[in-house]
Parts: structure tokens; C-alpha cells; sequence
């Protein structure tokens, strides 16, 4: 009987854990479906977290408002305040493919260690998302392999 119960109990959290998986598969496939999702004009904003999804609106909103200052300014050809190349990423030029190396859950907490490569610059790295379970799983964070991260 016992050992029937812990066959049980593993099935029920091996369960949760494909789903969980799957789902949040779908999520990175949403956000990396596109190349440079950061500046896709078709950006899924219901993939991240209220925090992050925060700081993508506020940034997209300095770049526009400081667009129509420089317009307005004596120095019209100015450069605007804005984000440039792959923010989502941890290579400027953005990546060519990229592939799921590891995920590893902790309650309402996900790590996905994420291999990319830029076939183009032919280099290769790795970068940590860090999602959140926020009515499905939202990506809150990206730490870079080398170095700094998106929050940071």
C-alpha cells in the first residue's frame, strides 16, 4: 500500500512537471519565435512578467518621446535615446538558432539555461532566463553567460 502511494505521489509531480515544461516551452517559443523579439512590432507582451513587461513598455515609451524631442530640437538628425540590438539575447547581432538546454523548477520558479548561436558572427554562448509563475509562466529576467543581465 505504501509503496502503491508513492508511485502515486511521483506520477502526480512527474505530471505537473511535463506540463509545466511544455508550457513553458510554448512561452520561450513565443518570445524567440522572431528574431531581436525586443523590436518586433508584434512583440507578445502576455509572456512576461508585470515587472518586466513594465520596464519594456517605459523603455519603448523614453525611445518614442525623446524621438519627437529631437524632432522638435534645432539638431533634428540627433541620435535618440534608444535600446539597440538583441535584448533578450547575450550577443549585440542577435541569434540565428537556439536551443533548450535545461530546465529546472523551484515552486513558483523557473531556470532555463538556453544555448544561441549567431551562424552569421559563428560564435555560440549560453544565457539563463528566469521565469515566474504569474497566471502561467512569465519570463521576469535574463542573465547573459557573459555577464550582466537584463534587469541588471
Amino acid at each position: 500500500m505504501r509503496g502503491s502511494l508513492l508511485l502515486l505521489l511521483f506520477w502526480v509531480f512527474s505530471c505537473k512537471n511535463n506540463t509545466d515544461e511544455l508550457l513553458l516551452k510554448h512561452t520561450i517559443e513565443s518570445i524567440y519565435a522572431k528574431q531581436d523579439p525586443f523590436h518586433n512590432t508584434a512583440l507578445d507582451t502576455t509572456v512576461y512578467t508585470i515587472a518586466l513587461d513594465g520596464l519594456i513598455k517605459s523603455s519603448k515609451t523614453v525611445e518614442k518621446m525623446d524621438r519627437e524631442r529631437i524632432l522638435q530640437s534645432d539638431y533634428p538628425t540627433d541620435k535618440p535615446k534608444l535600446i539597440e540590438g538583441e535584448v533578450f539575447a547575450g550577443l549585440y547581432e542577435g541569434y540565428t538558432s537556439y536551443t533548450i538546454e535545461k530546465i529546472a523548477f523551484n515552486e513558483s520558479k523557473a531556470t532555463v539555461l538556453i544555448a544561441f548561436a549567431n551562424s552569421n558572427y559563428k560564435t555560440q554562448w549560453k544565457d539563463t532566463l528566469l521565469f515566474t509563475q504569474e497566471n502561467g509562466w512569465k519570463l521576469d529576467d535574463v542573465h547573459y553567460g557573459k555577464g550582466g543581465g537584463l534587469c541588471a
